[in-house]
């Protein structure tokens, strides 16, 4: 949990996974932008969802588990995205 945005100095791609039922996704993709300063990352994802209960979700990071968050996973290595 300790990692942030500017620690992705090589990843090939971030992978986002917010909250689905209170996301702001403006804002997620500003921060993300910020914290990214100049470097072009692709972004993909999915929003975290209840089965329709339209309560609660919940992610997961390291040893974490979040409501109201966003989990995410960076590619690295020799990887080349494809969309």
């Amino acid at each position: 949990m300790g990692r942030t945005v500017a620690d992705l100095e090589s990843a090939k791609a971030l992978l986002l996974f917010p909250d689905g039922l209170g996301a702001d996704f403006d804002g997620l993709l500003s921060g993300v932008r910020e914290g990214l300063g100049e470097a072009k990352l692709p972004m993909f994802g999915g929003l975290a969802g209840d089965n329709w209960s339209m309560e609660r979700t919940y992610q997961y990071a390291d040893d974490a588990v979040l409501s109201g968050g966003v989990a995410w996973a960076a590619l690295c290595g020799s990887v080349e995205p494809v969309w």
